[in-house]
């Protein structure tokens, strides 16, 4: 991948990126944090591949999850996310009903065998 620059201005202290690239990066690291044990192991890992500075990523990603652009960009990545956790937990709440009729059932056994005669006892078999 390659960086996209702006402007490098001789008397400018650095290199200026432009938004879509640094949207890139951003939208990168969120896309692959968790392949990493920690965020700066990321953000290494990231600002190598796109030749830009470990603190340079780190000061977009936080600006970018303070801003209103960023969050606008991916309100659809977090209508999916929620979706995802709906039905995740409608599969959880469907898997505890199922379980919970197992379970009254073994109960209606359970008190049809406490109520035979102690000869009729599965203990004494």
């Amino acid at each position: 991948m390659r960086y996209r620059v702006i402007s490098k201005e001789s008397n400018s202290t650095g290199t200026r990126y432009d938004k879509n690239f640094k949207t890139e990066c951003v939208q990168a690291f969120h896309s692959q944090r968790e392949n990493y044990k920690s965020e700066s192991a990321a953000i290494k890992v990231l600002a190598e591949r796109f030749s830009v500075s470990a603190e340079t990523l780190r000061r977009w990603i936080k600006m970018a999850e303070s801003s209103y652009i960023y969050k606008r960009l991916t309100k659809k990545d977090y209508i999916a996310r929620v979706v995802e956790l709906e039905t995740t937990l409608n599969e959880r709440e469907a898997t505890i009903r199922e379980k919970d009729k197992q379970l009254e059932a073994l109960r209606v056994v359970l008190s049809m065998y406490t109520k035979l005669p102690e000869s009729q006892n599965l203990n004494s078999i």
